[in-house]
Order: structure tokens, then sequence, then C-alpha cells
């Protein structure tokens, strides 16, 4: 199958390509390396008990928590995407 430009495959969707200048690989890794940092200092420093932003998706993903109200809710989050990845991959 023969490589197709981003643009002409967002062109053929209907879409207008963007104007904005692609990132390059660099920039990149340092945006995901700087990320994973963050996340990993939030991690370790933990959540209080008593905090208000427990029972949240973003909460177990940025803050690493895993009490049973951040995985309860990260479940809850995942379940309907993970559910249509699995049909599509029944129906292909």
């Amino acid at each position: 199958m023969p490589a197709v430009e981003w643009d002409d495959l967002v062109v053929s969707l209907g879409l207008a390509p963007s104007t904005r200048p692609a990132v390059p690989p660099e920039q990149r890794a340092a945006n995901t390396a700087r990320v994973r940092r963050q996340r990993a200092a939030r991690a370790a420093r933990g959540l209080p008990a008593d905090d208000p932003r427990h029972g949240k998706p973003s909460t177990y993903t940025n803050w690493g928590c895993r009490c049973p109200c951040c995985t309860a809710a990260n479940t809850a989050s995942c379940t309907p995407r993970v559910a249509a990845s699995r049909a599509r991959k029944a129906a292909a």
C-alpha cells in the first residue's frame, strides 16, 4: 500500500490541512520527558486522603493515585473506549 501524505488524507476527508508547523522529533521527545518527570514528581508527593481531586480519572493518570475511588473512576473512563476497540477488532 503506498504511503499517503497526511495533508492529502486530511483533504480527502473533507477537512482543511493544518497550517501549524510540525513539532520536531527532538522537541516532541523533550516534551514527553518533561511530562513524565512531572507525573513522577506528583506521584512521589502523593495526595492527602481528603483531597477533593480523588475519584477522577485524571488523578489516577496525573498523580499516580491508586486508591479505590481513583481506580474505579479510571476504569469507568476507559471501559467504553476499550469496548469500542474490541468491537472494531472483532468486526475486522
